[in-house]
């Protein structure tokens, strides 16, 4: 039989006496079934959006109707999936509500008129980004051959800082585009400090500062 198509019956009774009797009511019955299995879905996320998109799979006969789309969201490494909601796209996005830091793990069914096909494998995501832009720093103590300055910590969007990258003129003027030093976080808590020592008394210094995270540089 080929999938989608229509087929009708009926039956006739024979005997070796009078033959063939009277043809029965006719039924018809679609040669379907449910939607096949889809593949896992595409998931893309930054700190605050998640989105994600996927294939349709064979319809096994009969159109599909909706997508059901299930999400685990409580960040545990227990797969704990609850119906987040039903769609006709091949794409859903979520723009509130997210968690920055939290891995969003998803799985799609697909239904048509005969039922629900089994579920996806889990596609997933991480909701992080690059860092926020970090506040300018600024100057906490001087003196003539010597500069403290201080920033504080940036919204690190997801995924840990890892990195301060710390930017400056070296007293030449100009916007702060020399590399200076690179920081690690792990050594600062709600602040960071650096102390740039062997400077010209009476030059002018500017500073700037990048925070990098695993997603990239801010």
């Amino acid at each position: 039989m080929s999938a989608g198509t229509s087929y009708t019956f009926w039956v006739a009774a024979k005997n070796f006496i009078d033959g063939v009797g009277d043809i029965s009511d006719t039924v018809s019955v679609l040669a379907a079934s449910p939607p096949a299995d889809p593949a896992a879905p595409s998931v893309t996320a930054t700190y605050n959006t998640v989105s994600l998109t996927w294939v349709a799979p064979d319809s096994r006969g009969v159109s599909i109707d909706s997508y059901q789309i299930y999400w685990d969201s409580d960040g545990n490494l227990s797969d704990d999936f609850t119906l987040l909601d039903s769609t006709s796209n091949l794409f859903y996005n979520i723009n509130t509500g997210v968690s920055q830091g939290i891995n969003y793990k998803f799985k799609i069914l697909a239904e048509n008129s005969v039922g629900p096909s089994g579920e996806s494998p889990i596609g997933s995501a991480l909701a992080a980004s690059e860092p926020a832009k970090p506040s300018a720093p600024i100057k906490l103590s001087a003196d003539t051959t010597s500069i403290t300055v201080q920033w504080i910590v940036t919204d690190s969007r997801g995924s840990e800082i890892s990195n301060y990258h710390v930017y400056w003129d070296a007293g030449a003027g100009g916007d702060p585009r020399t590399l200076l030093t690179t920081t690690s976080n792990s050594v600062f808590t709600a602040s960071t400090t650096l102390a740039i020592p062997d400077l010209t008394d009476g030059a002018t210094y500017k500073f700037a500062v990048i925070a990098e995270n695993a997603l990239g540089n801010s």
